[in-house]
């Protein structure tokens, strides 16, 4: 079975409309590919790699980012979900926004879900319930590990990962930030970024005659063998459902010239946060899927100010 090493994929705010116009360890094993632990003298700021177990009993492969030196207190925590064929690095976005988090005492944890970029497992494991099943092991790493304030947990996920980081909300997530998120309900949450609504049923149809289905829509070199129970649980699970019920503080970045996600699909996002203590759109403008400028690649202002946009409103509600 194929496994992908790494590839990211080509609000009416009540609060406060954010528009860029022209215009942002204990257990575990520890240590980055060389064995070190990275630490940012001069933000003192502290990333480090970490392994441990996930329910399947395989690995996951995260990034931690705390502190330089922590404290005897307790400290609020921000999980990160990449997207479909992604990495825990959110294309290179997550870190930044985890040093700002840790430059305010907020500890961050990235993953890699299975079949994507360090993950030993194949893409046929990457499925809602073991994405769910590695987000609570890792928060639960978290509370084993380091001293976490129960009241100050947040999420931030992009595109899929927005997807499950939607199905994650209730009433224990004080603060949530979604970039781009596949968030409509059933397998319409997916027609965006694998061809349509055609294209999706007949991956599916593939899936449920082998068990798994070729997905080659970006091309052979990039194909991946995705899994019935992918197809099934994306099927059944309703983000749009859960963003309604939640009643949080909730962040959601839109990419004007998104390719991968439509519109229509964020806007369904959009309208469902009814019942959230507070909501904050923001739309950047010439941002592509990563939210970077969609024609100059050189350009960090875009990207630039999502992330700064993004990282403020977790700061505020989280700390």
């Amino acid at each position: 079975m194929r496994k992908v090493k790494k590839r990211a994929f080509l609000l009416l705010v009540l609060v406060g409309c954010v528009v860029f116009s022209g215009c942002q360890t204990k257990a575990g094993d520890t240590a980055d590919s060389k064995g070190k632990v990275k630490e940012d003298a001069v933000m003192k700021v502290k990333s480090e790699d970490v392994t441990f177990e996930s329910t399947r009993g395989t690995k996951i492969y995260s990034t931690i980012v705390t502190p330089a030196e922590m404290e005897d207190e307790s400290y609020p925590v921000v999980l990160f979900s990449h997207g479909f064929v992604g990495s825990r690095d959110g294309d290179g976005a997550f870190p930044k926004i985890a040093e700002k988090l840790a430059e305010e005492n907020i500890l961050s944890i990235m993953i890699d879900f299975a079949g994507n970029n360090e993950s030993e497992e194949p893409y046929t494991n990457y499925t809602i319930k073991n994405m769910s099943d590695d987000m609570d092991t890792a928060l639960t790493y978290m509370e084993e590990n380091y001293k976490i304030d129960q009241d100050k947990i947040g999420l931030m996920g992009h595109s899929m990962g927005a997807r499950m980081t939607a199905l994650k909300l209730n009433d224990q997530i004080k603060a949530a930030a979604l970039w781009a998120p596949a968030a409509a309900p059933g397998l319409e949450g997916i027609y965006d970024f694998m061809g349509g609504k055609e294209s999706v049923e007949k991956y599916y149809q593939e899936a449920q005659e082998n068990d798994y289905a070729v997905f080659d829509f970006y091309g052979e070199e990039y194909a991946i063998d995705m899994s019935l129970a992918f197809f099934e649980e994306v099927k059944e699970s309703n983000p749009v459902e859960k963003i309604n019920d939640y009643q949080g503080n909730l962040f959601i970045a839109v990419a004007e010239k998104d390719p991968a996600i439509h519109k229509e699909t964020t806007d369904q996002a959009v309208r469902a946060a009814t019942n959230v203590k507070e909501l904050s759109v923001c739309t950047i403008k010439n941002a592509d899927h990563g939210f970077k400028h969609i024609e100059d690649e050189k350009d960090t202002s875009v990207q630039g100010y999502t992330i700064d946009r993004t990282a403020d409103f977790l700061i505020q509600k989280l700390k």
